[in-house]
């Protein structure tokens, strides 16, 4: 059963997890934005709320809107706020030494500040490390896994300088449509970004501007009744939004990808984010001597990720 309270106008359900704040916009309201009220009229909280806006759970009159929609006197605003529990984070720790953190990152969460400003992993590693944390790669919002991060200023570039001498090998697990059998081993083809557009694109041959990637698919385990393969992926380049857009072109599109995939087969399936997770790094065979290694900056071990696709 949902728990009622009332603040200054507005009501506050709680059903489990979720919160709905049902809001009449008074006089001295009028005019500002539904973001605005709802943060500093109704208490909520900015990144849950950026997510509710995300998903369409915020409503004037009975009309799902967006965070810059102004609203008026009378107008009566509801919202389906996720709650944060006091036991939820970003990430968890896989490895920990004085130089560096490797953690793994929820899906959904972006690892440094976007167009949304949101709290992000960054944010929530420097609350419980300390300022000084800084991130040496990136990885896609909602992709979720590895992340490695500097705990000291003075090591970031040393840790950047060994992930771009690929001592790792970057491995990912991933969900994909069809039987990807027929894709296992070392696949290239040409990639370009369009930055404008915030998306890149895959040829099979050289373009002008492309780069040239290569993905290594190491082993799949198809399943028939569902027409999902799930695949162990090797990223043997590191360009934007790869193993997405070269499996799209392969024609075996992850999982609930809204950007590279196909969103009938999205809305069938059920995942809230892309089926793809950094899970996994392995020293290299060739790195064994390399400085970052035998300093003890990085560890000469493999770390792995668990996987919880949602």
């Amino acid at each position: 059963m949902a728990g009622r309270r009332y603040f200054h106008g507005h009501a506050v359900l709680s059903y489990g997890i979720y919160t709905m704040i049902k809001h009449t916009v008074g006089k001295k309201e009028s005019g500002k934005t539904i973001e605005s009220i709802l943060v500093y009229s109704c208490g909520a909280e900015r990144n849950s709320l950026y997510k509710a806006f995300r998903v369409r759970d915020v409503k004037v009159n009975g009309v799902r809107v967006n965070s810059n929609c102004k609203v008026y006197e009378d107008d009566v605003i509801e919202a389906y706020i996720h709650q944060a529990r006091g036991n939820d984070k970003y990430y968890s720790v896989l490895y920990e030494n004085d130089s560096v953190l490797i953690v793994n990152k929820k899906q959904g969460i972006p690892v440094q500040a976007d167009r949304h400003d949101e709290n992000t992993l960054i944010d929530s590693v420097r609350k419980d490390f300390g300022m000084g944390c800084e991130l040496c790669h990136r990885i896609d919002r909602n992709t979720g896994g590895i992340v490695i991060i500097s705990k000291n200023k003075d090591h970031t570039s040393d840790i950047k300088d060994a992930i771009n001498r690929n001592v790792y090998v970057k491995q990912y697990r991933s969900l994909l449509y069809g039987d990807a059998s027929d894709c296992v081993g070392i696949n290239k083809a040409w990639h370009f970004k369009d930055s404008r557009e915030s998306r890149v694109y895959i040829y099979a041959s050289k373009r002008k501007y492309s780069k040239e990637i290569t993905t290594e698919i190491k082993a799949v385990s198809f399943d028939k009744k569902r027409n999902i393969s799930e695949t162990d992926i090797n990223l043997v380049t590191g360009r934007t939004h790869q193993i997405r857009a070269h499996m799209a072109f392969l024609g075996h599109p992850v999982i609930g990808d809204g950007k590279y995939g196909i969103e009938t087969l999205n809305r069938k399936y059920g995942y809230r984010y892309q089926a793809l997770w950094a899970c996994a790094l392995v020293p290299a065979q060739d790195a064994a001597g390399d400085t970052a290694f035998v300093s003890g900056l990085l560890p000469y071990k493999t770390v792995t990720a668990p996987v919880s696709f949602e």
